[in-house]
């Protein structure tokens, strides 16, 4: 009888820790957590039921090691928050499946993405062929986002800008220089494009979101 009261009163406890750990890591809906925050999901999820089943042991061993997990988890996602490389590496970098109606065959295969697959996210989307596309792109969680040709409004939907850092790979999409860019943001004040937290390139300009300081 004392080991099933051990075991539910270790159940209540880790319910309730496990819910402030996943508050503490931030909030995210299921698809959109990373590779490293799945594997301290996991890992966690292990700990516990290996200290719900071993009623002998002491549940602060297994607290003891979900706060070193979390802690290393919270100290990455501040490193990714503000290394795009890191960010890449971690969490993976979209990928162009369509421009302008031409399906990219070869980031399909390094993918791993198979043309059933493709066709059936436009069908969810209400587009009945790859023709009606201006940009089809496979996000870090695995979901396709669609923008339509009639719908567009930017020539390429991926900043220009992210978080005061040029993405030279969409300078080349656009087929413009970083030297044109600083030119056209100080002609909208903004002298340092380091102090730019977003911006896109519009067909009527830029998109400038600046960085606020703390």
């Amino acid at each position: 009888m004392n080991e099933y009261l051990i075991i539910m009163s270790k159940t209540a406890l880790f319910f309730f820790i496990l819910i402030f750990t996943m508050r503490f890591m931030g909030k995210r809906e299921v698809g959109e957590l990373s590779v490293f925050d799945l594997v301290v999901f996991f890992v966690i999820s292990e700990l516990l039921s290996i200290s719900i089943a071993t009623p002998e042991e002491n549940p602060l061993q297994t607290i003891s090691a979900i706060a070193v997990l979390v802690f290393l988890q919270k100290i990455l996602a501040i490193i990714v928050l503000k290394s795009k490389k890191m960010r890449n590496l971690i969490d993976g970098q979209e990928v162009y499946i369509i421009k302008d109606g031409v399906i990219d065959q070869e980031a399909m295969r390094k993918n791993r993405y198979n043309i059933d697959d493709l066709m059936m996210q436009l069908r969810q989307k209400d587009i009945d062929t790859p023709s009606k596309v201006k940009y089809a792109v496979l996000e870090t969680d695995g979901s396709l986002s669609v923008i339509e040709k009639e719908k567009n409004a930017v020539p390429f939907p991926s900043p220009v800008i992210r978080d005061g850092e040029i993405d030279e790979e969409v300078l080349n999409s656009l087929n413009i220089t970083k030297e044109w860019l600083i030119n056209e943001l100080s002609k909208y004040g903004h002298k340092d494009y380091q102090k730019i937290f977003l911006c896109l390139v519009e067909d009527n300009g830029l998109f400038i979101v600046p960085k606020k300081m703390s």
